[in-house]
């Protein structure tokens, strides 16, 4: 399972927690993120806890992902700070399924992005598709830029 199949900051965490072969505890995940308290982790792992801004960074950290990747990232933080407050989430959801969308893309012999039609040879070697599929991304992104909500939260814990 991969980070980008949460739906919100907690499945994350629990994502986290079941990398490998076997499940690690709070105490050792915390250790990894370079947090003090693994009760945080678990408390935001049950919803009762709000994720904040420390550690989103640290999980980012952590994961060695992209700038877009860690928008990703701070937009499922955001959603859980929401869900908590009970406030709106629609937003949210739809920055998170667009996302997923265009990480999804494949490079098909006829592809259409932002409206505009591209054709790829059969005949191209993979290096160049997958550098065509990179490209062809971070327009889709820019078609229809995508800001995060700023983070809120406490300071790093």
């Amino acid at each position: 399972m991969e980070f980008t199949d949460a739906n919100d900051f907690s499945e994350l965490i629990g994502i986290l927690k079941r990398a490998g072969r076997r499940e690690v505890s709070y105490d050792r995940l915390a250790k990894r993120l370079g947090m003090n308290s693994p009760r945080v982790l678990a408390m935001v792992f049950k919803r009762q806890r709000a994720p904040s801004t420390g550690l989103v960074k640290s999980v980012c950290d952590y994961l060695k992902v992209t700038a877009k990747e860690r928008e990703f990232i701070y937009w499922l933080a955001e959603k859980s700070r929401r869900e908590l407050k009970g406030t709106p989430l629609a937003s949210l959801d739809e920055k998170i399924d667009r996302f997923r969308a265009v990480r999804s893309m494949t490079v098909q012999p006829s592809t259409e992005i932002a409206g505009v039609k591209i054709e790829i040879s059969p005949a191209a070697p993979e290096t160049v598709r997958k550098k065509i599929l990179e490209v062809l991304r971070e327009i889709a992104f820019e078609a229809q830029p995508i800001q995060p909500s700023s983070p809120e939260g406490k300071a790093a814990e």
